[in-house]
């Protein structure tokens, strides 16, 4: 997927993820280091915050291994 303008270029390609969470909820979100690893169902994730503005903070996904 690519960037929808050049702040985001960076952050190219995305690995976007349908999470179901313990908790019982399912939330959308990018998983960040997925381009070293093998993402398929049932891999382990630890939701992470990225810090985006003052008080702004997005849910991120990252593999455990």
């Amino acid at each position: 997927m690519r960037g929808p303008n050049k702040a985001f270029q960076d952050d190219t390609p995305y690995v976007i993820a349908l999470i179901d969470l313990e908790e019982g909820f399912r939330i959308m979100a990018n998983i960040v280091n997925a381009d070293s690893l093998p993402v398929e169902i049932g891999t382990p994730i630890q939701i992470i915050f990225e810090s985006v503005a003052d008080q702004t903070a997005l849910p991120q996904a990252k593999i455990i291994y």
